[in-house]
């Protein structure tokens, strides 16, 4: 039999904001000429086939004068992947052929052949002249270097943000006029070409489909030199004006822009295309604070797996020499510790892996030139150092890039868990110096996914295993709120047992730590990743709080919009520590935006706490002023916790009815309801809702499970949503 009972409903004014988450060599001038002659080596247009079973890289080889070597045999080389030899399954030297191209002009490309792409980075951050003169006669060097005819240019600024000064291109005249520019012009000159660069990039852009369609129609082998070289232009063009918009993505995600999310822009969209690809950085310096560690770390592997080598050029002029070496090791140890910890599967913490921050931290106040040098090494790239005239550099430049070999390795037994991959290829031969990149990370072949931090991506590998873990339960939700310019905000929850913390002692704090990593990934129906979500949670208890941390859960939460359709929701909590892991998958439905009276997720409260002013989640659409409810996803209420019971809910009346609204909340067991009330609904806030937290008194219900409706009525019409909750003595 029903019953009717009296319970208090608060109305709540809250703001809701839009928030989108979204092996060394010699530092010395090289001559042109080779150290001996080339054998007969493959057209620059063709390369080795792999399948997704193999690994590509690419080897340069040099003498102990800096010159090239290209009379290697696949039988002189090795290749270690992890300490073990690999199986080379193809091995060419390439010469990408010359073409000066300060005597001819533009040049038409053959759009069926590979691209060689070298794109040129300056550092604008520093106000001292001199630096920006030795990179201007640097560039210029390079730019007047043989090259060839398929080697395209483009020239990018990076200050508060990444700026395109001048697109892929080989006219070697536009290239001259871009470098002057990003290198002396006046900031407002320079950031005004931009702007037309950008507005003009997107008118290219536009072509594409349509020079694509045009080579379709007419078929390739008759589409003539023109429809080519619209179709290489309108790539280009594509991919330029992709990196800006992701590197506007970028600054969102991280919430600043700085010299790593710029770098990772620019290398994460070459990965589609085949070829060489370099990347030539001159810089003051790259400063890597310890909070960004992860982020260098994931510049470096997203270069190796976009197969682009990075040569930094440090525009600073002669250096201490010392300096550099003395912080080289810090940094080392720091961002090895770094690696260690996103790959640790059990086992001690060691000392290092503690402080990688505190050693981070002193390398880089102590040098930030030698993280331009890690990251040329680990990329198969070179640093250009200590030097105030660069330009006999940059014929060494020119000579890796026309030079080089590539080699396929067979993967025996693929593994795509995410983690780094260690590489290092030797070549048997006396007085020779090898630059390879460092590794990579195995990561499903078909990964087109967004930016993955260091502590992400052995997340990634286990949500991709054939069988993901579950070796303790986690639950995860996404409740839905507002519809806004075709989107919906939605908030994610997520809620794990404290039993899955493992706390360990800390030597060196005497207090018990845990350090978790939490992922969340929904896909489209094509299997796209749309949306990524992630958080590390280090936790640290005192030894006397141990014991009462092991019951109860832990909660996490965060926003973001999403476009109406079907979607896939995968979570995974990680203790890094220990090992342990659980993944879930689950469906996703966000509807289409409805005419009339609408409403919100209806969300059962496990609590309502204190929400910092700096929190990342302000704007969330479960906070309210200085207060974040967290929504209770799988644990039972005791009626021993507390004297109430909190149902949160927004509604959203019709703006063309004049009529109220008003709520009726209905408790049902087996079915059948058991307590119901109603009450009038106050008028809406200024953005046109009604926020609402319902409180209810706990004695009012015996022990079980329940189901709770909310209907919102307004005039004849009317929407409900429901939740379940339960109740334990």
């Amino acid at each position: 039999m029903k019953s009717r009972f009296s319970f208090r409903v608060i109305g709540l004014a809250v703001t809701s904001c839009c928030v989108t988450l979204a092996s060394s060599s010699e530092s010395s001038p090289c001559p042109q000429t080779p150290s001996k002659k080339s054998p007969q080596v493959s057209p620059p247009g063709q390369t080795l086939r792999v399948t997704a079973q193999e690994v590509l890289l690419d080897m340069v080889v040099r003498d102990k004068k800096g010159r090239p070597v290209l009379d290697i045999t696949q039988n002189e080389v090795d290749v270690f992947e992890d300490g073990a030899r690999q199986s080379i399954t193809g091995f060419r030297l390439v010469d990408r052929g010359t073409l000066k191209l300060a005597d001819t002009g533009p040049t038409t490309p053959d759009p069926l052949h590979n691209i060689n792409l070298v794109t040129l980075v300056f550092d604008r951050t520093g106000n001292d002249p001199e630096p920006r003169r030795l990179s201007r006669e640097a560039a210029l060097q390079f730019l007047s270097v043989s090259r060839s005819r398929n080697t395209y240019i483009a020239v990018f600024a990076v200050d508060y943000r990444l700026q395109a000064i001048q697109p892929f291109t080989n006219d070697s005249q536009q290239l001259r006029d871009a470098v002057e520019l990003a290198t002396l012009g006046k900031t407002n000159e320079y950031t005004a070409k931009a702007e037309q660069v950008r507005t003009a990039l997107e008118q290219l852009s536009r072509a594409r489909s349509d020079a694509e369609a045009a080579v379709a129609s007419a078929g390739r082998a008759n589409s003539g030199a023109g429809v080519g070289e619209a179709v290489v232009e309108a790539e280009m063009a594509q991919m330029a004006a992709n990196i800006l918009t992701f590197a506007e993505s970028m600054e969102r995600e991280f919430q600043s822009s700085n010299q790593l999310t710029s770098l990772i822009a620019l290398v994460r969209e070459q990965q589609k295309l085949l070829g060489r690809k370099t990347i030539i950085y001159f810089s003051n310096g790259l400063a890597v604070t310890p909070e960004r560690i992860d982020l260098f770390r994931n510049a470096i592997g997203i270069a190796n797996r976009s197969q682009v080598s990075f040569y930094t050029v440090d525009i600073t002029g002669l250096d201490s020499s010392d300096k550099m070496q003395a912080s080289r090791q810090a940094l080392q140890t720091a961002t090895a510790a770094s690696a260690a910890q996103t790959q640790r599967t059990g086992g001690a913490v060691s000392v290092t892996e503690v402080r990688v921050g505190e050693i981070a931290e002193s390398s880089v106040n102590a040098n930030t030139q030698e993280t331009l040098a890690t990251l040329a090494r680990e990329t198969g790239g070179l640093e250009i150092s200590n030097s105030n005239d660069l330009r006999p550099f940059m014929n060494q430049v020119s000579d890796d890039i026309r030079y080089y070999y590539e080699i396929a390795y067979s993967l025996q037994s693929p593994k795509y868990d995410g983690r780094f991959r260690h590489l290092s290829v030797k070549v048997n031969r006396q007085k020779v110096t090898v630059q390879a990149r460092s590794g990579y990370y195995a990561l499903p072949p078909s990964f087109d996914g967004p930016v993955m931090l260091a502590h992400e991506i052995p997340l990634l590998g286990l949500l991709s295993a054939d069988k993901p873990p579950h070796d303790f339960e986690h639950h995860a939700q996404v409740l839905r709120f507002n519809w806004e310019n075709g989107r919906v905000h939605l908030a994610l929850v997520v809620e794990f047992p404290n039993s899955a913390l493992s706390l360990l002692p800390d030597a060196r704090s005497g207090k018990f730590q845990a350090d978790l990593a939490l992922m969340a990934l929904v896909k489209d129906e094509s299997g796209q990743i749309v949306k990524k979500i992630s958080r590390k949670y280090p936790v640290q208890v005192e030894r006397e709080n141990v014991e009462g941390r092991k019951g109860g859960t832990t909660d996490f939460a965060d926003h973001f919009w999403l476009a109406p359709g079907r979607y896939t929701l995968e979570s995974i909590v990680l203790n890094v520590k220990s090992g342990t892991a659980s993944t879930r998958r689950s469906l996703l439905y966000v509807p289409q935006a409805r005419s009339g009276i609408a409403m919100s997720s209806l969300s059962v409260l496990k609590r309502i706490d204190p929400n910092p002013a700096d929190s990342r989640e302000m704007g969330s659409p479960l906070v309210m002023g200085s207060s974040r409810l967290i929504p209770n996803l799988a644990e039972p209420f005791s009626l021993a916790q507390g004297s109430a019971l909190s149902f949160y809910f927004v509604a959203y009346p019709d703006r063309q009815l004049t009529e109220g609204t008003s709520l009726r909340m209905q408790f049902l067991q087996n079915g059948l309801v058991v307590k119901e009330a109603s009450i009038k609904l106050p008028r809406t806030d200024g953005y046109g809702r009604i926020p609402y937290l319902a409180k209810i008194p706990a004695d009012q219900f015996k022990p079980g499970d329940y189901e709770v409706r909310a209907i919102v009525e307004q005039g004849n019409r009317s929407v409900e949503e429901h939740a379940f909750f339960t109740i334990v003595e």
